[in-house]
């Protein structure tokens, strides 16, 4: 019987390493997740901030090739005129356009980051699985060993032992037959 008891420890041991692998390899997998989410988070806001720059330059030339052109076809610019107010809507179209785009940016960078904690969210949980799926190993060993060892597996109600696996089982009598003690 002690050869038994021997075994079944043993492969409880080896039950919770295995798990311990598993969560580990999962924490692992999720951690290059986490930072490959964290670089592609930075390089949105750089793509944005570059973005936002070429806007911004280009809305500046625009605006200059425009007062240029009203100046070389003799448009009065002055406050008396509607150029003057299309070049300050162009402006405020411009400035509005930039945010968006800086409102975008800043939006998908927080999605990408919202990844992150996701991907923290699931190797905790791979952790926590892992140590109950341990936990339940050990429970089970405990059961077997007492089974085993205190009780036999009779009570009051049942003077006869059973098992899983092919065979018969009864109450009152013995086991007889192959069974699976696995």
């Amino acid at each position: 019987m002690a050869v038994g008891a021997i075994i079944a420890v043993a492969g409880t041991a080896y039950s919770m390493y295995e798990n311990a692998q598993a969560a580990e390899a999962q924490a692992a997998a999720e951690r290059q997740m986490q930072a490959a989410l964290n670089e592609q988070a930075g390089e949105v806001e750089r793509r944005g901030k570059i973005n936002r720059s070429i806007a911004q330059t280009d809305g500046e030339q625009f605006m200059s090739r425009q007062s240029n052109a009203f100046s070389a076809n003799g448009v009065d610019v002055g406050a008396s005129t509607g150029s003057l107010d299309f070049l300050a809507y162009q402006r405020s179209n411009l400035g509005r356009q930039i945010e968006l785009q800086r409102q975008q940016t800043a939006f998908d960078a927080d999605q990408t980051r919202k990844g992150i904690a996701a991907s923290e969210a699931r190797a905790a949980e791979g952790h926590r699985q892992a140590g109950v799926r341990s936990a339940g190993s050990l429970l089970q060993l405990g059961s077997s060993l007492y089974g085993t060892y205190c009780g036999g597996g009779k009570s009051a109600a049942s003077t006869g032992s059973m098992s899983v696996g092919t065979g018969t089982a009864s109450t009152g009598g013995s086991y007889s037959g192959g069974g699976n003690y696995a």
